[in-house]
């Protein structure tokens, strides 16, 4: 296979490596929270997309490369290698992302909210807001 054909290959990879990189980071941006406050966000997807780009480009060159020269290369064997080796990078990235967010359980689609209610016994006839200037005696005597 041609050095044209390598280069023309590990363009089409980093096409395919710059659409999942950049949904993958689209998704770990929600969930890592990333502000989009003076574009934080879009500035974070998109270099995350320039990084999957360029690493689909190597990945394709070095893929197609390697295979032509243990005779096992044609175009599309060479194409479809690459595109799984890059899409396996990514699901590999994309799921350590998520499985080291810090993402809120939800129950229906909606948030989970914990609420505490704390109560007052009703025998205690005495108010705490009372209480506080005897706390203080207690604590200066000993």
């Amino acid at each position: 296979m041609s050095w044209s054909s390598s280069i023309f290959v590990g363009i089409l990879t980093a096409i395919i490596g710059l659409i999942a990189s950049a949904l993958v980071a689209s998704l770990a941006a929600s969930w890592y929270r990333v502000p989009s406050f003076e574009a934080q966000s879009a500035a974070f997807v998109v270099s995350l997309a320039i990084l999957g780009f360029l690493v689909g480009l190597a990945v394709g060159i070095i893929t197609t490369r390697v295979m032509a020269a243990n005779g096992a290369g044609g175009f599309l064997k060479s194409l479809g290698s690459a595109n799984a080796i890059l899409l396996g990078l990514i699901a590999v990235v994309g799921i350590t992302a998520r499985l080291l967010a810090d993402v809120p359980p939800t129950l229906d689609g909606d948030a989970l909210m914990l609420a505490v209610e704390v109560r007052w016994p009703e025998s205690q006839a005495t108010s705490p807001a009372s209480m506080r200037a005897s706390w203080r005696r207690s604590i200066r005597t000993t």
